[in-house]
């Protein structure tokens, strides 16, 4: 990249730091209006949660709408809002577990300052919520994941996961990727969840059914069959699956999702007037 390129990024970074104070302080005004008027902490919890997505969500209307290939966006569209879903539901995982731990440390604290038995902490008001949108948040995130697989299946397309990608939506500039810069992509991770989600309730049914089979057969060795394809196959399994939609999925590069050609006839339009 060159000079003028890395100035541009830097100033880009420099704005989006300014917004982003703007919109938590914003965002945080707004989630206490809400309580205050609907004495429901839960509504502020997804709001706080949904700001973590907000971006991919962007992205993935931009990507719908700018990309000159109908499918590709539709599909691409799919998966970053998955990408979206699954930032809501990892920032609300994150919540719980750093209210449950604080909570115990709360707990073990008076008790030591007591010297008696610990009396449990209520939980935030806010606390289900946070549950809820992890849960509905994952599970939406892998549903779309699968609509976005098949239409990809469906198109011959790839997929580029990466928060580069905002810049480009920020500028309007086709396509999302510079041909001499190559970020990581992030889409195993959605590929992960999906078949976490998906797939596990699937497996662990089905070894539940062949281990009650070898129980019945076998008698106490069926079960220790059973709790074995538990713990080492079913795990292996979803790794591999994970894995082979990789394979199939996962561009390595940028231009196997955006074409190539793309890009260079994008660089040749804009020296063509310099």
């Amino acid at each position: 990249m060159d000079y003028e390129a890395v100035e541009l990024l830097e100033q880009e970074a420099a704005e989006r730091g300014r917004r982003r104070l703007f919109i938590w302080s914003a965002l945080l005004a707004l989630g206490w209006v809400i309580y205050e008027l609907t004495a429901q902490p839960n509504l502020g919890v997804v709001i706080v949660c949904a700001k973590f997505g907000w971006n991919d969500a962007r992205t993935a209307w931009w990507l719908h709408r700018r990309d000159p290939k109908g499918a590709r966006g539709w599909a691409c569209f799919w998966f970053y809002l998955a990408s979206g879903l699954w930032k809501m539901a990892i920032t609300a995982v994150i919540a719980t577990f750093a209210v449950g731990f604080v909570a115990g440390i709360l707990e073990q604290g008076l008790a030591n300052g007591r010297q008696g038995r610990p009396n449990p902490q209520p939980m935030p008001p806010w606390f289900p919520g946070a549950c809820l949108t992890a849960l509905f948040g994952f599970l939406l995130s892998s549903l779309a994941t699968l609509l976005a697989l098949w239409l990809a299946w469906r198109h011959r397309v790839r997929f580029w996961l990466s928060s580069s990608v905002h810049g480009y939506r920020r500028r309007d500039a086709w396509p999302p990727y510079e041909i001499d810069w190559i970020p990581a992509n992030q889409g195993g991770r959605l590929l992960l969840t999906a078949v976490i989600v998906i797939a596990t309730p699937i497996i662990v049914t089905l070894s539940i059914l062949l281990g009650a089979a070898l129980v019945h057969v076998f008698g106490p060795a069926g079960i220790a069959v059973c709790t074995l394809a538990l713990m080492v196959v079913v795990p292996m399994l979803l790794l591999s699956l994970r894995e082979a939609l990789k394979r199939r999925f996962i561009a390595t590069v940028p231009w196997q999702c955006w074409s190539k050609e793309e890009a260079e006839d994008a660089y040749a339009l804009e020296n063509a007037f310099e």
